[in-house]
């Protein structure tokens, strides 16, 4: 017999998957931060280049992951199972989080490639969202429209997601 999930434990490993992307992003800003110390400045031109590809990438991103995020999430059909609902959403949260998570570390490696801390202000703004992002129980109920009787077991935390 296989070990059916609870809500809790689906919340639980939603969380950790995202917050291990975020924890990767924040290890990887603050190795590039150490780095870029004895790193030799670049030239003014390449620097500015590479901070305006960069200021492109993290509003591009930021817009890419909110409309793929309402995208994916409107294409959920409302007469699946809840357990399904909630397979399909972990593949919108990690699409977003993807998403998020790419400006965040190649302003990482445009702060070793100048030398300057400056592009690492996007990884703390990347962070921020990531924060305010975060998978809850309200919010996954809110994101996905749910019923009262799945909202109810979603917000058991002993409720098994397999016979719903």
């Amino acid at each position: 017999m296989t070990n059916q999930p609870t809500s809790k434990q689906y919340l639980f490993q939603l969380n950790v998957i995202y917050g291990a992307q975020a924890f990767f992003m924040l290890v990887f800003g603050v190795v590039a931060y150490l780095v870029s110390q004895s790193t030799q400045h670049v030239e003014d031109f390449m620097e500015s280049l590479l901070i305006y590809i960069l200021v492109a990438a993290v509003i591009a991103s930021l817009t890419g992951a909110h409309f793929a995020f309402n995208l994916i999430i409107q294409r959920i059909d409302k007469n699946l199972t809840l357990k399904i609902k909630l397979q399909k959403y972990l593949s919108a949260v990690l699409i977003r989080s993807a998403l998020l998570e790419l400006p965040g570390l190649f302003a990482s490696v445009v702060c070793i490639l100048t030398g300057s801390p400056l592009p690492l202000m996007a990884v703390l703004l990347i962070l921020a969202v990531f924060f305010m992002l975060r998978p809850s129980t309200s919010q996954i109920i809110q994101d996905l429209s749910l019923s009262q009787h799945e909202k109810r077991i979603l917000e058991d935390p002993k409720s098994i997601l397999d016979c719903f």
